[in-house]
């Protein structure tokens, strides 16, 4: 059985490097059924996070990583940094920075994914520093040194670090094409065109991109990303005419039909600045939940967009609404439909309008409606789906004509009708998560009962009240205060007080 699945494994690993990841994707599944040795978790989660398969990968190695029953099988730091990676993947990724947190650099995958976590939620300068330090670990191989080097070169492009990005390009360039390596050529190519654009070199931004669209002629990312920029250069280079709006609307509204939602976000990026609209400007900065996204889009607007505190998100084509519902406080305007503020069915129809362009993710809508606790593939999607259920029974009482669709794990929120949802601005907004005890006083009620003792983070939830995943976080923010040690590798580890009161 196990040499007969190494094989597999090992054919499919070979038809990612070919760039084959839709073949891989559709094939995978047979894994699922398959009872998985020990030794082969790793390398089948690390196939289902490169095929793009979240789910395989955090089911077989969860009970390794989350499981807190006794088990021989114990989780090692590159196991904990690939589930970390699978969280990011499904939207997760406060919790996935938690664990790579304690990771640190421990191991070279915990810097890579660390980053990946920053750059889904766009914030390239933090991962930037991160990759440096991880395409320098002698530990990884060329393949992997070089897909670092290629999310690098993205990093360098997206904080215009133009020189340094320029010298990345032409090395990755050169050794892809060298070692045959498909699918990342068409990325180094595709980061080349935005280089060059970036840059106002139209002229030099078109043949990458033809050559990406002839090395992947049958990637249908690659090709659609092919599309997009080749639709964007007119209006980036010429501003807004007819000639230059038009085909990024229609690129917009073939993004829109097969699901492509972050070119749809892109492509009213591009038509805001070219344009100035501020309506469009708003749903950017209202619709997008990143910071980082926001503040590049303040920066790059400056003063031609004024912002406003709220913003009223509506149906396409309704100029006036008939009725009002304010996300912030969970209450109609004319008090007629009522959520109770900071209940759960509150925090679940606040997140699913945290993302105006995609559906949100199961981990993230998760993670809004439960703070506080681990996700777990199977409990999350039967909590979610519940308050779901009890939601849809709320709008229908309150006659509202919202509809929650549910597909493949994420969900969005659809048919605003004649209502109209008024939403804060994300900056000061109240915050979803529980409202905990500040550090210190948390610390001192542990430091009553265990002072002089060792102690895990299981009877620190217990004393405290609070779920497993929060007092995790509690203790490491108190070891990087100093107030505790640290001993002890995963279920094993065990904090202790530095000093007692009588040495303060």
């Amino acid at each position: 059985m196990s040499d007969s699945l190494i094989r597999r494994i090992e054919q499919f690993e070979q038809m990612i490097v070919a760039g084959q990841v839709a073949q891989v994707r559709e094939s995978i599944s047979d894994l699922r059924r398959e009872k998985i040795p020990h030794k082969l978790l790793y390398r089948v989660a690390d196939l289902s996070r490169r095929a793009g398969v979240p789910a395989l990968g955090l089911r077989v190695l969860r009970p390794i990583v989350r499981d807190e029953k006794p088990s021989s099988a114990k989780e090692n730091p590159r196991e904990k940094a690939l589930y970390s990676a699978l969280l990011t993947m499904v939207g997760a990724s406060d919790e996935a920075l938690e664990i790579l947190g304690e990771l640190k650099d421990s191991v070279a995958e915990s810097l890579f994914y660390t980053a990946l976590a920053h750059v889904s939620q766009w914030n390239y300068p933090a991962a930037l520093p991160l990759l440096e330090a991880y395409i320098k670990r002698g530990e990884i191989n060329d393949y992997q040194r070089m897909v670092g080097k290629l999310n690098l070169l993205s990093c360098y492009v997206f904080c215009e670090k133009f020189a340094e990005a320029e010298v990345l390009f032409n090395e990755v360039l050169i050794t892809t094409r060298e070692k045959g390596w498909l699918l990342l050529q068409g990325i180094a190519l595709e980061n080349g065109a935005r280089l060059r654009m970036d840059q106002g070199q139209w002229d030099q931004a078109l043949a990458p991109l033809e050559e990406a669209a002839n090395v992947l002629r049958d990637s249908t990312n690659v090709q659609l990303f092919v599309k997009k920029w080749k639709a964007l250069m007119p209006l980036r280079r010429n501003g807004a005419r007819a000639e230059t709006l038009d085909p990024v609307r229609e690129l917009r509204a073939e993004a829109m039909k097969i699901g492509h939602f972050e070119t749809v976000r892109d492509c009213d990026y591009y038509l805001a600045l070219a344009t100035s609209h501020q309506d469009l400007f708003n749903r950017l900065y209202f619709g997008t939940p990143f910071a980082a996204f926001r503040d590049r889009l303040l920066r790059k607007a400056g003063l031609s967009y004024v912002r406003p505190t709220t913003y009223l998100l509506m149906g396409d084509g309704l100029a006036k609404p008939e009725r009002i519902f304010d996300l912030q406080v969970g209450t109609e305007v004319d008090g007629t439909a009522k959520l109770k503020a900071g209940q759960k069915l509150h925090l679940l129809l606040r997140g699913l309008c945290r993302d105006f362009y995609r559906p949100v993710l199961i981990g993230t809508l998760f993670g809004s409606v439960c703070p506080g606790e681990f996700y777990d593939p199977a409990n999350a999607t039967k909590k979610v789906d519940e308050l779901v259920r009890r939601l849809r029974l709320w709008i229908k009482e309150s006659e509202l004509p919202f509809e929650v669709v549910v597909e493949n794990n994420s969900y969005r929120l659809s048919n605003l009708g004649f209502v109209a949802l008024r939403v804060a601005d994300p900056i000061g907004e109240m915050s979803s998560a529980v409202v905990e005890a500040p550090l210190n006083f948390n610390l001192q009620k542990v430091r009553q009962r265990l002072e002089n003792d060792d102690f895990s983070c299981a009877h620190v939830a217990e004393i405290l009240e609070l779920s497993t995943r929060r007092a995790s976080t509690l203790l490491s923010q108190a070891v990087q205060a100093g107030e505790l040690s640290r001993s002890g590798e995963g279920r094993a580890t065990r904090y202790r007080f530095t000093t007692n009161r009588g040495q303060k």
